[in-house]
């Protein structure tokens, strides 16, 4: 006697390019949703994603001028891929509209890009696969996340704060920002800085763990088994309380007005630290 298993099937729903104008829930149980064309949010609109839900953008892109809601649970976790999501807002003017937080947590976005601009997006507890980038005032949050670059990524003109995340891959250039980029651990990649605070993280196995350009604070980070930890290219740099151990080369400071003090720096296989070229500053070792 043959038996019939009946179960749940879930129907699964195609978007074309729109613009979303109101409030609108993507639920699991219409899930798998596939982007056929651009979608864009529009302000004062919310598009909020059910725990369970996924999406494949299908190479097209998400323009959130509005807000996304996108929080998955520990037991039900949200799948976004193959596509752009791009937050953005107005300029800063008299008559600019203010950014609304939008927030992806407990996600798995693979082949994924981000981009924000003027922008504040959270994005917290995801596995991440593909490339960000922030610009133009943005406040981007990045915590606790499993990230994965697959191309260089950048950070310009803004004010992101980059904590507790494990982040590996192709490396993250800043240019006249101001982040904080703490309690990070970078595992064979690395940060071209301007004007960043880094401190706390965890630099393991890279060419260079930190390519300092100007007017940097890197204090109290471990670098080890890199082939370079820190290069010092620009000035005003601040680098203090520092272990560096186990690397190829220690540091190298190339250029002028940097402060290089009270690092433990030892069992470097070249040498520790190496000064040169206009470098002039307070170098107090400890090795």
């Amino acid at each position: 006697m043959s038996s019939v298993h009946i179960g749940i099937v879930q129907s699964a729903t195609e978007i074309n390019s729109t613009i979303i104008t109101s409030d609108t829930t993507w639920t699991k149980a219409n899930s798998p949703y596939t982007i056929n064309g651009p979608i864009r949010i529009e302000r004062g609109a919310t598009v909020t994603v059910e725990p369970g839900t996924s999406v494949n953008l299908n190479n097209n892109r998400i323009e959130v001028w509005g807000t996304l809601q996108v929080i998955g649970t520990s037991g039900d976790s949200i799948i976004l891929s193959n596509g752009l999501i791009r937050f953005q807002a107005d300029a800063p003017g008299p008559n600019s509209a203010k950014s609304t937080t939008s927030i992806i947590q407990k996600a798995t976005l693979h082949s994924m890009s981000l981009e924000v601009n003027y922008s504040s997006p959270k994005i917290a507890e995801c596995e991440f696969t593909g490339s960000i980038n922030a610009n133009d005032a943005s406040s981007l949050i990045l915590e606790n996340n499993i990230i994965t670059l697959t191309s260089t990524s950048y950070l310009y003109s803004c004010m992101a704060s980059i904590a507790n995340n494990i982040i590996k891959g192709e490396p993250i250039w800043t240019s006249t920002d101001a982040s904080t980029i703490s309690n990070n651990t970078f595992i064979k990649t690395a940060i071209n800085a301007d004007g960043n605070t880094i401190e706390k993280n965890v630099f393991y196995g890279y060419g260079s763990g930190v390519i300092a350009v100007s007017n940097n604070k890197i204090e109290q980070n471990l670098f080890v088994n890199n082939n370079l930890a820190i290069n010092v290219k620009g000035i005003s740099n601040e680098i203090r309380y520092n272990t560096i151990m186990n690397c190829t080369f220690g540091g190298v400071v190339f250029n002028h007005g940097a402060v290089f003090a009270y690092n433990n720096i030892y069992g470097n296989s070249q040498y520790n630290v190496r000064i040169g070229g206009d470098a002039a500053g307070d170098y107090e070792l400890s090795l």
